[in-house]
């Protein structure tokens, strides 16, 4: 996954439902971040320099993930508003393999 100033670009949009690691690069000028809300509401999230790279591990239930960058999150400055978010579903396969884009 990439981001950078004003996009989060994953790599697939369809990942098999499961443990991932969800591997991030930020190849923008500013600093960002990568969260995840999960099922039980618990955020993971990866602050990210530009040039950095880390990754998140999670494990996704079948259907829609929302990834975005939370700066400024609830300002009109806010990452997200600004177009940094993208959704991943998950589908479930019992080989764990990713099953398609």
């Amino acid at each position: 996954m990439d981001e950078g100033e004003w996009v989060v670009r994953p790599s697939k949009r369809v990942v098999a439902a499961g443990e991932v690691s969800i591997r991030v690069y930020n190849r923008g000028m500013d600093d960002h971040d990568l969260t995840l809300v999960d099922a039980t509401g618990a955020t993971q999230q990866i602050f990210l320099a530009p040039g950095e790279q880390g990754s998140i591990r999670a494990t996704l239930t079948a259907g829609v993930w929302k990834l975005y960058c939370s700066l400024f999150e609830g300002t009109p400055s806010s990452h997200e508003a600004l177009g940094m978010v993208a959704l991943v579903r998950a589908k479930k396969d019992t080989s764990g393999r990713i099953i398609g884009r």
